[in-house]
């Protein structure tokens, strides 16, 4: 039995059901032969990179679009998926969602804006071993707040903009305990803030893949440099120091509409 996963496109609406999905920690055994296809045309996608980002483990598809990591994991854990020609892509590896190989689709580029494709720890690096996916963070926190500027051309009229988060774990709040992601005690977080041009346009109370947030279009500066702000929660329980919610995060893309 193969498992086909397409998370772009028109098929947002899967990835929304997906993102609430996500698992509380179980160990994963990652090792059947999965494929990359194209997600418009069904046809294998040869020579993308493969990667689980924080284990540097790294795998190229072969010219059927196959590939194996072959590794065991301490899950939920991200996945990268990088290819010429198409956008980035991650998925969350779940113990459920690999007991059957994967076939994964990606969507060729088109319009959107790639702000960042790089795996980003937001945090203090303490954690609770009880705290969602805090067995996969390997990437040392760059602190509670991730800054990248960007550049938006003309916008064109009526244009719906979105920012779409890849991927992200490790988010400890009330809404992810009540889903079963992570069973750390006193230790729910507030949501990561999202920030655009330092008006706050959303949050993220739950792990998982392909969230996506409406950015108001008076907020967006075109044919000038904007800057996207990233604040992760704080534990709401901690009275003597500010505990930071240790997260990670990838892929971080403008999408237009």
């Amino acid at each position: 039995m193969f498992v086909l996963l397409i998370l772009a496109g028109q098929y947002s609406c899967f990835a929304y059901s997906l993102s609430a999905s996500v698992e509380k920690e179980h160990y994963i055994q990652f090792d059947k032969t999965n494929t990359v296809v194209d997600t418009l045309t069904g046809k294998p996608v040869s020579g993308a990179n493969v990667s689980i980002p924080s284990k540097g483990v790294i795998a190229q598809t072969d010219d059927k679009g196959k590939f194996n990591l072959n590794v065991n994991l301490k899950g939920p854990t991200i996945l990268s998926i990088s290819a010429q020609g198409y956008k980035p892509f991650s998925l969350t590896l779940t113990e459920d969602g690999t007991k059957s190989p994967l076939t994964i689709g990606i969507t060729k580029s088109g319009k959107e804006l790639v702000i960042d494709a790089d795996l980003r720890h937001l945090g203090d690096d303490v954690f609770s071993s009880e705290s969602a996916n805090a067995g996969d963070f390997r990437v040392k926190a760059i602190g509670p707040y991730f800054h990248k500027e960007f550049y938006v051309d003309q916008l064109e009229k009526d244009a719906h903009v979105f920012l779409k988060i890849g991927s992200i774990i490790g988010v400890d709040t009330e809404v992810a305990r009540r889903l079963n992601q992570g069973s750390a005690r006193n230790g729910i977080s507030s949501p990561t803030q999202i920030y655009v041009n330092s008006q706050k346009i959303g949050e993220l109370k739950i792990n998982g893949d392909n969230q996506e947030i409406l950015i108001p279009s008076n907020l967006l500066r075109p044919n000038n440099h904007n800057q996207l702000v990233i604040e992760t929660g704080k534990n709401l329980f901690s009275r003597k120091r500010i505990d930071y919610d240790d997260i990670e995060i990838m892929n971080l893309i403008l999408e237009f509409k």
